[in-house]
């Protein structure tokens, strides 16, 4: 979806911005947290939660690994994660 939280979160200086501009801060301070609640409000009433255990994923019986083989998984998740932030 391209309406996410990554692409939105400027969404809120841009209206501030906007609105400081043509009518002044303190109408900014003003418009948006009602635009905000607004989006809440919109997300509350569109937005539906799945039935209890639909998005659980879970297709079979979970297999017992050891600690030294969920210890290399982290470890390997933590190095690309490290690369990916340098």
């Amino acid at each position: 979806m391209w309406l996410n939280f990554n692409n939105c979160r400027g969404l809120g200086y841009i209206l501030f911005s906007l609105v400081g501009n043509a009518l002044g801060w303190r109408w900014g301070m003003r418009i948006t947290p009602l635009m905000g609640f607004g989006c809440a409000l919109l997300i509350a009433v569109l937005v539906r939660d799945p039935k209890r255990g639909q998005s659980d994923g879970v297709v079979g019986e979970l297999v017992r690994t050891s600690l030294k083989k969920d210890f290399n998984y982290l470890t390997s998740k933590l190095v690309c994660y490290i690369k990916y932030l340098v």
